[in-house]
């Protein structure tokens, strides 16, 4: 019997400020840690400290992909409604 595949390794970075990490949609609130949390259940997350980080460790190929939540991301959101 084999092992199941491994989770794919995704470098994450999150900019966004702690006391800003609630975004409120079309009357909805949305807590942006509660949406990361479920990243965490399908990949191996490597948290990163910078942008560059998590490209970089994309190019070596110590990750699959990077997540990278801007620090402005919940006003962009917001804006754009």
């Amino acid at each position: 019997m084999g092992r199941p595949p491994d989770k794919p390794k995704i470098a994450l970075y999150n900019q966004i400020p702690q006391d800003e990490r609630v975004i409120n949609i079309g009357g909805k609130r949305f807590n942006i840690d509660k949406i990361v949390k479920v990243i965490y259940k399908n990949v191996d997350v490597v948290p990163v400290d910078s942008r560059a980080e998590a490209l970089k460790s994309v190019r070596s190929g110590e990750t699959v992909a990077a997540i990278v939540l801007p620090e402005d991301l919940v006003e962009q959101l917001e804006s754009s409604l």
